[in-house]
């Protein structure tokens, strides 16, 4: 992940809203909702999350997970 690549996926797509617990780490998630945790990254962008190392709980209390199939990228 890349600091200063974040805000490029299209935010007006379908999402579902998940309640952050104190296991959850962006890869986990990625996991859980893609079954791949290389994607963390999206969870990370759409949710204008610079620093994927964070610690969620505490700080978040849910954080959208985008719908993969209906993922785009603004045109820069």
């Amino acid at each position: 992940y890349i600091y200063g690549i974040t805000s490029q996926l299209n935010q007006n797509i379908n999402y579902v809203a998940h309640e952050v617990v104190e296991s959850d780490t962006l890869d986990s998630l990625s996991l859980k909702y893609y079954g791949r945790p290389d994607y963390y990254w999206i969870i990370a962008d759409f949710n204008r999350i610079q620093d994927p190392y964070i610690q969620l709980f505490g700080k978040y209390k849910s954080l959208n997970i985008p719908t993969l199939s209906d993922i785009t990228f603004k045109v820069v």
